[in-house]
């Protein structure tokens, strides 16, 4: 960043100090050396770069302090300063930073949706701080250590992926770029190019890609629901653009576990604690009544108990009927992000069991045998994300955390074995969160 100061730099030096012409930046007994003038007195040289970065402290690389005008602004990483007084002050910004001032993460800067939660007062873009540390990532063994990390609080909402698309970033011709949304330590876990023609090339085939889920063509009444129907790949190019990343399979299972304190449910408070019910989780089908119910069969022309006896029926000359369920329609069994607060995990995050599974970075090679990478230090399998054998066969993709169609609250155990899709993929209980650095 400049800072854009009006005198000169000068080129010669100054036998003794001297006052700093402001107008030329000449002193009396010559200029001032690698300095601008500012309010007649001379500012410390340095070299050009580090002014034009902004930066304001020695480096380490022999820069020297600049001092700053006051109103200017800057960000160092997620930190927004401001100088003031002729010294850069600032704070850590709860989202992102950009030209010196904290702003939402870009999902979230459009109003329509930009917040969630039952009182519809906290940013759908926040994300708590998970401290790293080690736990078990299956009951009693495969141990992994993450490092600290942010979780984004909610689900990927409609609202927040409508401005995904409206950014264009949704699409093949605005793909993320070469390496984008790794993970700082894993090597190799960023965008691949060979994986931008999985994604839409136009609006037309999203929309074809996303019907049957919460998606609508227009704003409507399911803004503030999980985006569903989502590829892998579309949830990867989102999480890339909104300064994030997808969650690897450890980080998403120590987040909802509570980390070494292993809890049974995300909210399990003890961690042995096996409460669960509707109140803590979105599951069963049971969102929007009726709840999911399949009634018994009946003879038609008999009175006879359900369920039906065939043959009693079939003496009395009727056939047996079976009824259709009730309840479990996609999407309206599917529940706004945030509206089962008792279902908060240890740090805060909602819906890590219920509602909707959820893509994460891992990659396995089997949809029946999950292997997990050991040892495990901020580990992630990276099998590739594309058809293999001549497309005859797949790689599979890992979605943890059960969803609104569960009928087995077992599905919801953040210690249980995850749903693996084809890289392909998409249904109606799939969606997504990023994971911040």
């Amino acid at each position: 960043m400049s800072l854009h100061r009006t005198p000169l730099l000068c080129a010669l030096v100054v036998a003794t100090s001297g006052a700093c012409n402001a107008l030329t930046g000449a002193s009396s007994l010559g200029v001032c050396e690698e300095a601008a003038c500012e309010d007649g007195a001379p500012l410390p040289g340095r070299a050009d770069a580090d002014v034009d970065a902004g930066n304001s402290d020695a480096s380490g690389d022999g820069a020297v302090a600049v001092a700053c005008r006051d109103g200017e602004r800057r960000c160092t990483g997620r930190v927004a300063e401001s100088c003031t007084a002729g010294a850069w002050a600032g704070a850590a910004c709860a989202e992102a930073c950009e030209e010196g001032e904290c702003k939402p993460w870009p999902s979230c800067r459009t109003a329509a949706g930009a917040t969630c939660g039952v009182a519809g007062t906290d940013s759908c873009c926040a994300a708590p701080a998970v401290p790293g540390g080690t736990f078990e990532r299956r009951t009693g063994g495969s141990p992994a250590t993450v490092s600290s990390f942010a979780l984004d609080k909610y689900e990927v909402t409609v609202a927040r992926f409508r401005a995904f698309l409206a950014s264009g970033a949704a699409f093949e011709a605005g793909a993320p770029s070469a390496g984008a949304g790794a993970h700082p330590k894993i090597p190799g876990s960023g965008w691949q190019p060979t994986w931008t023609p999985r994604l839409s090339s136009s609006r037309a085939s999203l929309d074809n890609a996303l019907a049957g889920g919460t998606w609508t063509e227009q704003p409507g009444t399911n803004e503030n629901k999980p985006i569903t129907r989502v590829t892998w790949f579309t949830a990867f190019a989102f999480c890339a653009w909104d300064r994030g990343r997808l969650p690897t399979y450890a980080e998403w299972m120590y987040a909802a576990a509570g980390g070494a304190e292993q809890r049974t449910y995300p909210w399990s408070s003890p961690p042995s604690s096996a409460v669960v019910d509707e109140t803590h989780a979105n599951y069963n089908c049971r969102f929007s009544p009726p709840g999911f119910s399949c009634p018994p069969s009946y003879c038609d022309v008999a009175t006879a108990s359900s369920p039906c006896d065939d043959t009693a029926c079939a003496a009395a000359g009727g056939t047996c009927v079976t009824p259709p369920c009730t309840g479990c329609v996609s999407p309206a069994d599917v529940a706004p992000v945030g509206v089962r607060p008792l279902g908060a995990a240890r740090w805060g995050h909602l819906d890590l069991a219920g509602n909707a599974e959820e893509w994460v970075l891992d990659r396995t090679g089997s949809r029946t045998s999950v292997v997990l990478p050991m040892p495990c230090n901020d580990c992630a399998q990276l099998l590739p994300a594309s058809p293999t054998s001549g497309g005859t066969t797949a790689s599979y993709l890992m979605l943890p955390g059960g969803d609104w169609r569960s009928t087995s609250v077992n599905a919801m155990r953040p210690l249980g074995t995850p749903t693996v899709e084809r890289f392909d993929q998409t249904n109606d209980t799939a969606g997504f969160r990023c994971a911040r650095d």
